[in-house]
């Protein structure tokens, strides 16, 4: 994910705090902390919920199925935010954006929180892995290469 970001509040900055890389992450807490999710594996209830959501996506409702590397990129968030371990020890960068800054980042390649600030604008843009250099160091190479799988299952993207 692309992401673009504009402070838009009139007064008062944003502030951002970012730590280790995706990379690092991955190597340090997938698959033993945080297992990976079974990919192209489908229980009965998720077969469910797929003819469910396509039923409801028909009728106009939106509601998207997660993805393997979707689920386990939640998983990592949660327990980065209650991880007293990474809170307190893990060395991190703090950002300041005052009012009217703009900045980007591939929002999955790093560990990042914002800390204050309000009204700011989002823009994302999913950047597919065939129009990536390097598709093989982004977060989803990095997770296909430690899992051993496929963590964008085409069936997900339906």
């Amino acid at each position: 994910m692309l992401r673009f970001f504009t402070n838009i509040h009139p007064t008062e900055g944003k502030r951002w705090v970012t730590s280790k890389s995706f990379a690092e992450l991955a190597q340090e807490f997938a698959g033993i902390t945080l297992p990976f999710p079974k990919s192209c594996t489908y229980s009965l209830g998720q077969r469910l919920e797929r003819k469910m959501k396509g039923l409801l996506a028909s009728a106009g409702f939106k509601g998207a199925l997660r993805s393997p590397y979707d689920q386990f990129m939640l998983r990592l968030q949660r327990f980065l935010k209650q991880n007293v371990e990474f809170q307190t020890n893990t060395p991190k960068t703090c950002w300041d954006f005052p009012p009217g800054a703009c900045w980007a980042l591939f929002t999955d390649q790093v560990s990042h929180a914002a800390l204050s600030g309000w009204h700011v604008l989002e823009q994302v843009f999913l950047v597919p892995n065939q129009a990536m250099l390097y598709p093989d160091q982004s977060p989803v190479g990095i997770l296909e290469r430690l899992s051993r799988g496929n963590m964008i299952d085409p069936a997900f993207n339906s």
